[in-house]
């Protein structure tokens, strides 16, 4: 089998060890997924006056809940407030954003899922336009 994930792979069972995997595995994790405490204290550091942040997750990707959840804690032990989204269509993704944007929220940290690599020109809103106060 050869994986290619964002996750730990211990953590979600692919191998028993990075340096000796105990089965006809191979592949390339990036750990993109355990970077959430990191990624939220670098968004205080860019918007430190920002109240709340947001995290849009694909509910149907099996690293949604365990991600949410991580980023959650870290959020907590910060001091800040996180706001889930979720989106599983295009429709989802630009009713998400307006949410966020209803949110006040200072930034926006989309989880990694291969549904959200290709959907960037699919949000076409003016976020400062939909703003508070516009």
């Amino acid at each position: 089998m050869i994986f290619v994930i964002g996750e730990d792979p211990i953590k979600v069972g692919l191998v028993t060890s990075l340096n000796r995997p105990s089965a006809n595995v191979t592949g390339v994790t990036n750990f993109m997924n355990v970077l959430g405490a990191k990624r939220l204290e670098l968004a205080g550091e860019v918007a430190p006056k920002a109240e709340a942040l947001a995290l849009l997750v694909n509910s149907v990707n099996p690293n949604a809940e365990a991600d949410t959840a991580d980023l959650q804690a870290a959020a907590d032990a910060l001091g800040r407030r996180v706001i889930v989204l979720t989106a599983t269509s295009d429709s989802e993704i630009e009713a998400a954003f307006h949410a966020a944007v209803q949110h006040s929220v200072g930034a926006l940290f989309v989880n990694i899922d291969s549904f959200f690599f290709g959907q960037s020109p699919v949000v076409d809103i003016n976020l400062a336009a939909d703003g508070p106060g516009c």
